[in-house]
């Protein structure tokens, strides 16, 4: 059974609606609860109220791709659309570009390649964050180091893109284990 319509108290925006998956839904009109284990949810979903969820929310690493493969320096989009965690291996010269709208954020996770020891990186306008919390310290773009990886969470709030480092992971291969 494809569900066109949820009970409009509660959430609004499934024009793109296929069909349900994951639990139950309360159909507009009814008082009944329907089971939508076996089927998936696609296109917006706006809930009007709390989220309640039992269980794990799992989403998919998104694995940043240049924009034109060809292009020097290399160009990235970072785009929350693409998931909440996105993984970069930096292997040269490269400038990010960012798609955000106003209260989305990801966590974006850079790995250092051997082949990029020399190479730069060129940030979009974005207001750093002193991880410490202490302004007397210059909050500044993390430097990218050898080997390792980099944990930086970046949000935007108004027409403000902030960033801050949220673990240096230099001394770590990708994976955990040293």
């Amino acid at each position: 059974m494809a569900l066109t319509k949820l009970h409009t108290d509660m959430v609004e925006g499934l024009d793109d609606l296929m069909s349900s998956g994951g639990g139950y839904l309360l159909l507009e009109g009814s008082t009944k609860n329907q089971d939508i284990t076996t089927s998936t949810l696609t296109g917006d979903l706006t809930i009007k109220g709390d989220l309640k969820v039992n269980g794990a929310i799992s989403e998919k690493v998104y694995d940043l791709t240049p924009i034109d493969e060809n292009a020097t320096p290399l160009q990235y989009e970072l785009n929350p659309n693409n998931g909440t965690i996105q993984f970069h291996t930096f292997i040269g010269d490269s400038i990010y570009t960012d798609n955000f709208e106003e209260g989305q954020s990801i966590l974006l996770m850079i790995h250092a390649s051997e082949q990029a020891v020399s190479a730069h990186l060129w940030w979009p306008s974005i207001a750093w964050a002193s991880a410490s919390g202490d302004s007397a310290i210059p909050a500044i773009a993390p430097s990218i180091a050898d080997t390792g990886f980099l944990a930086i969470s970046l949000w935007k709030v108004a027409d403000v893109l902030y960033g801050s480092l949220s673990g240096d992971y230099n001394k770590y291969p990708v994976g955990g284990d040293t």
